[in-house]
């Protein structure tokens, strides 16, 4: 074959190359378009299937895993895991975020409703049984989490029967601001809330909150009396924090001692070994001497979920945390020792 033959081929098939490139780049902004208005898990099922990169799936795999509830993440993997093909199925076991529990095992199961942009209310399926229905509202911490995403925590307390709504803040832990479509404060935010979740028949028995959200959920329970108040790790957000009572003249915090607690019980755990965390509840028990602390012994961690994992402490504390949520008088002692 003569040079100029060769080199005539060559830039054939180089142009036939290009040509199939920008097809398939065309071919995957077109799919990207057309599945942008699509619920996430059919968003990332097209994207899966038609063979995108790593690069678009993997945050979206990582938004699913932070916000849906269990059982959609484990109707999605094990969608995958039936429909895909090999390659596929292992490129995306590689990323997916606990693919190994989620794709082979049934998962709790919740519907969802969006109340506002900053409040998210989640209602268990499993039905009630013979004792009350768990409700609590949760305060988030600086992640907008609960010491693990929304969806672990979902998937570990999924066990029993409790309905719960997630708070966002504005301003990450700062929720003396309010939660916004709620209440420009922390009262009114509470306030609103209790109302629309009366609309419901729900009632709230406990409100938990987590780091800066911690203390919050203390206040929250005050204002509402006959709950329990669950703090994990509160902080309080700032020094001498405030907080503004419409039309109630000077600004207070509910946590001073002359604030009523109509049958509110208040309940703060803890690493017994982070020195943050004991001074801010060390101040809790001056403002709130009958607010009962739990000091977790050998844990230094500000996130004590680390520490009672590792000792196999999780599923008791849920439960724990499940019967504060139906109102009950329990005590969280059994989770300082290990």
């Amino acid at each position: 074959m003569s040079a100029s033959k060769a080199l005539e081929r060559t830039e054939k098939t180089v142009r036939r190359t290009a040509q199939r490139l920008i097809v398939s780049v065309v071919g995957q902004e077109r799919l990207i378009q057309r599945l942008a208005t699509k619920p996430l898990p059919e968003k990332l099922m097209g994207l899966i299937r038609y063979g995108a990169p790593d690069s678009d799936i993997k945050p979206l795999l990582e938004q699913m895993a932070t916000k849906a509830t269990p059982g959609d993440l484990a109707r999605l993997y094990r969608a995958v895991r039936t429909t895909a093909d090999p390659e596929s199925v292992g490129r995306i076991a590689r990323m997916a975020p606990m693919w190994q529990i989620m794709s082979v095992k049934a998962q709790p199961e919740f519907s969802t409703e969006i109340l506002t942009s900053h409040a998210t209310l989640y209602r268990s399926a499993l039905p009630t049984g013979t004792g009350p229905r768990g409700m609590m509202v949760c305060f988030t911490d600086f992640l907008d989490q609960m010491f693990m995403t929304i969806t672990r925590f979902l998937m570990m307390i999924g066990e029993h029967p409790v309905d719960m709504v997630m708070l966002r803040a504005p301003t990450p832990g700062e929720f003396g601001q309010g939660v916004p479509g709620l209440g420009d404060t922390l009262h009114g935010t509470v306030q609103k809330l209790s109302w629309l979740l009366a609309d419901r028949g729900l009632k709230p028995r406990a409100y938990v909150g987590a780091s800066v959200g911690g203390l919050y959920a203390l206040r929250a329970a005050l204002m509402m009396g006959h709950c329990n108040g669950v703090s994990i790790s509160g902080r309080f957000y700032r020094a001498g924090s405030v907080v503004r009572l419409e039309g109630a003249g000077p600004s207070f915090d509910q946590l001073c001692p002359c604030f009523p607690a109509f049958g509110v019980r208040l309940h703060c755990l803890y690493a017994a070994d982070e020195t943050i965390d004991c001074k801010h509840a060390a101040i809790l028990q001056l403002m709130r001497p009958r607010a009962r602390l739990y000091p977790i012994k050998r844990s230094g961690e500000h996130n004590p979920f680390i520490t009672l994992g590792a000792r196999r402490q999780m599923a008791p504390f849920m439960a724990l945390l499940a019967e504060t949520a139906r109102g009950g008088e329990t005590t969280f002692e059994s989770m300082m020792d290990g």
